[in-house]
């Protein structure tokens, strides 16, 4: 996706692909993951996910095929060095600092679940089917996304990045029941992914050539480390403030923190202009 996509300018195009082939998956995880935990066979669950794991490597193991590099020392030495400048540049800091505050949401899915399925008092097979219907917005959110991610230029795109990730957010104020929730959750579920496609695309293009895979990795590592600490922070602050001022007030505080963090990556804004100014990679054209 980084190095293919840079070279023909199809990262967005590459990682709509990803996402939807993802969340077809996901589509079918809520629902059987659903009926599964609504029955107490949470044990069966773990089987079906430890199998389809095994035929996943066997399928990469079998069927995929990579070029051959060498890792001679002096290639080796130019590319940790390559990727200890790409660290140090204020660019590549910008974008590891917007993913961060991007993800940092201290409203998680842990959260969502907690007061769904106790405050709302909805089954666990709802919650499941909502996951399904929130993989269906997700699907063509991605399939969208691969049509017009290189007609709209990146800063209009990181702008939308932000406000759909507000909103992503903020849109649980409005969930009171069933329907609601579905409403909310097919809403959700299309502006969550268009603002997540938008900061993954940013991060696959802002990585040098020369070390783009490990570059990339290290930024979702950077993904991955904001959504624990948040989802820690989170769980801590919903008990507390749920034992202070009740569970539905924990829940909507804790959804006006997750957009609050998200407004606050408008302050790197101006650097990450900079950035794509300067950088032609980043910049819109027609993929070939």
């Amino acid at each position: 996706m980084v190095e293919k996509g840079q070279r023909h300018a199809a990262t967005g195009l590459f990682q709509s692909i990803q996402w939807a082939c993802i969340y077809s998956a996901t589509v079918l995880t809520g629902l059987v993951g659903g009926l599964l935990s609504g029955s107490g066979q949470q044990q069966l669950g773990f089987l079906i996910c430890a199998t389809a794991a095994a035929i996943t490597l066997f399928l990469a193991t079998v069927f995929v095929r990579e070029d051959r590099h060498s890792l001679a020392r002096p290639r080796l030495r130019g590319t940790v060095a390559a990727l200890v400048q790409a660290v140090r540049t204020p660019g590549i800091l910008a974008v590891g600092g917007f993913i961060f505050l991007w993800n940092f949401n201290p409203f998680s899915n842990d959260v969502l679940y907690l007061h769904m399925t106790g405050q709302m008092r909805l089954t666990e097979q709802f919650y499941g089917s909502t996951v399904s219907l929130m993989a269906v917005s997700s699907v063509v959110a991605s399939a969208a996304y691969g049509f017009y991610c290189r007609r709209i230029p990146m800063v209009r795109l990181i702008h939308a990045s932000i406000v759909l990730g507000i909103l992503s957010t903020l849109g649980y104020w409005a969930m009171v029941d069933k329907t609601s929730a579905v409403v909310v959750t097919l809403a959700i579920g299309f502006t969550y992914m268009t603002a997540l496609l938008i900061q993954l695309d940013l991060a696959a293009q802002a990585c040098p050539a020369e070390v783009a895979g490990t570059g990339f990795a290290l930024l979702m590592a950077l993904s991955n480390l904001s959504m624990s600490l948040s989802t820690a922070l989170g769980g801590h602050l919903y008990d507390r403030w749920a034992a202070s001022w009740g569970a539905t007030a924990a829940f909507h505080h804790l959804v006006g923190c997750g957009a609050a963090f998200t407004a606050a990556c408008w302050l790197l804004v101006p650097v990450l202009r900079r950035t794509i100014t300067a950088n032609p990679g980043t910049e819109t054209e027609e993929p070939p």
